[in-house]
């Protein structure tokens, strides 16, 4: 049988995608943990796949005009979704979604706390697949309480927040309110700041909300709220 590259591309894409969500429908079904919902966003994954491998193969199948006309409206609403959550499980297909996602979460949080601010507010997977996070300012909390090497650790503070100084960041720094000098003055500045930080490791990440703590008169910044548009930005570093 001839095919042409395009169809041997697309067959071969296919037919890996729904073996992906095979291995993980059989994985719940021998653990008997499949809900409803996850019913029926496996089973029409699965057979889009497969009626999309089989139109790559020249198979016209009464399967295919059925599939259209049923499914079509719910793979137009959902389709993005659940392929990009499918991408969050690709690593262990068996391991499931919301094991991958506790996976992502964690790693939002190790990074936040490495590189940006410590507190990680919300994670959330939002209908057309995009991944929200709300992250939060607390850079005293990289500073355990029961920590073995307390002394070494607001060294480690006292260096991270000379980077960030270095980069840019304007912290609040009036005498007399100790507890805010390591907070964030809410400006132009320091939001597109934040952004490329964030970009940085999450080139798709949108900024959608900054929310202010009226405290100066500049006021402080007490969280921000973005998304992240391609999923890829988690797995390719992750």
């Amino acid at each position: 049988m001839k095919l042409t590259n395009q169809q041997e591309v697309v067959a071969k894409d296919k037919l890996i995608k729904g073996r992906l969500v095979s291995q993980t429908l059989l994985e719940k079904l021998k653990n008997k943990s499949l809900t409803e919902s996850e019913k029926a966003m496996y089973t029409s994954l699965l057979e889009g796949y497969v009626v999309d491998a089989l139109n790559a193969l020249d198979y016209d199948s009464t399967l295919a005009t059925e599939k259209d006309q049923r499914f079509e409206e719910i793979r137009s609403i959902n389709a993005e979704n659940q392929e990009l959550k499918l991408k969050l499980a690709s690593k262990n297909p068996l391991s499931g979604f919301a094991e991958q996602f506790e996976m992502i979460q964690s790693m939002i949080d190790a990074w936040w706390k490495k590189d940006g601010f410590v507190w990680v507010g919300e994670v959330n997977m939002l209908n057309n697949g995009h991944l929200q996070l709300k992250l939060k300012f607390s850079l005293s909390m990289r500073v355990g309480m029961f920590s073995k090497d307390i002394e070494g650790e607001k060294k480690d503070l006292a260096r991270h927040i000379k980077s960030l100084e270095d980069m840019g960041f304007e912290f609040y720094k009036e005498s007399g309110y100790a507890n805010f000098d390591k907070d964030l003055l809410y400006s132009s500045e320091n939001e597109e700041l934040l952004t490329k930080l964030i970009q940085k490791r999450f080139p798709s990440f949108e900024l959608k909300d900054v929310e202010k703590m009226d405290f100066s008169k500049e006021g402080l910044i007490e969280s921000i709220t973005g998304v992240i548009t391609d999923l890829d930005d988690l797995i390719e570093n992750s």
